[in-house]
């Protein structure tokens, strides 16, 4: 290593003119300074054992994540990557043993993402399932896919879209994915107004935006949260507990728009009952 003018660059430990070697001292001075804080025990390393480092790498790799794009959520070059995990075959060198603590806190940053589709490069073809889920369930909630493409204001075509609510598509664009997430955040709590979606969407038993779990909802193993009321073991069916959750969850649905006879299936009761509650609640007030 050379300064801009040429000249290496000597010990910092006084009376030394020796080249460097490490955090600015010879060889030999390095070897001492590394001695005497060891025995102190102040010793940090500038490296650190790379086979944790290497393991979550490769775990990254298996998700899903390509090697250039591990490099560019870290911060590194792609030779500090293949480094990592290939070594450097122009010296006949094997990967890395060692690496430093730097580019290992970096790496390590790199979380496992929850799906694919989070941050992959938006041109990366991903799994469609949370996607489809997602429009399906907004259609549950009274969205037509028309009022749908609408609200993603030209992000995602219409074609797309009727596509991702048919399920036709298996995959999708990552781009796509990550516009129809955030439709989603924003209006799963923001009923739409076409009963003729929720109608479609009940004879298909989509399920609506509350029944999924946001951690869950990409996994394709993940299933809905029935909305039904809980078993009594009581043998008397009509307890005073059992009424008064079956009329909480008929006013919870009601709140969503969905008709007499769309909470009847829900609930599995009969729509007549429905009508019998939400008198009660607006006597109730």
């Amino acid at each position: 290593m050379t300064t801009p003018g040429g000249v290496k660059p000597t010990c910092k430990t006084e009376g030394c003119e020796r080249s460097t070697r490490s955090r600015g001292l010879c060889r030999a001075c390095y070897e001492r300074f590394r001695l005497r804080q060891q025995a102190y025990g102040r010793f940090e390393s500038v490296y650190v054992d790379a086979g944790p480092v290497r393991e979550h790498v490769t775990q990254l790799i298996e998700a899903g994540l390509s090697r250039r794009r591990i490099a560019e959520l870290a911060g590194l070059n792609r030779k500090s990557m293949e480094y990592l995990l290939v070594g450097r075959k122009d010296r006949g060198h094997g990967p890395y043993k060692r690496i430093t603590a730097e580019n290992a806190r970096k790496f390590l940053a790199v979380s496992m993402p929850p799906s694919l589709a989070a941050i992959a490069p938006d041109a990366a073809v991903v799994d469609a399932t949370g996607t489809i889920r997602r429009v399906r369930a907004l259609v549950a909630f009274g969205y037509t896919a028309e009022g749908l493409t609408v609200e993603l204001a030209g992000q995602v075509s219409a074609c797309t879209v009727h596509e991702l609510v048919r399920g036709y598509r298996t995959q999708c664009l990552a781009r796509v994915a990550r516009s129809i997430k955030r439709l989603f955040d924003r209006l799963q709590l923001i009923p739409g107004t076409s009963q003729r979606s929720r109608n479609h969407a009940v004879k298909r038993r989509w399920a609506l935006p509350f029944q999924w779990d946001e951690d869950t909802i990409d996994n394709p193993a993940a299933k809905p949260e029935p909305v039904r009321l809980p078993r009594s073991r009581s043998p008397k069916p009509q307890s005073p507990e059992v009424k008064s959750l079956r009329v909480q969850k008929v006013a919870e649905l009601t709140r969503t728009n969905l008709s007499a006879n769309e909470i009847a299936t829900r609930l599995n009761i009969s729509s007549r009952q429905v009508v019998r509650d939400r008198s009660a609640l607006a006597r109730t007030g």
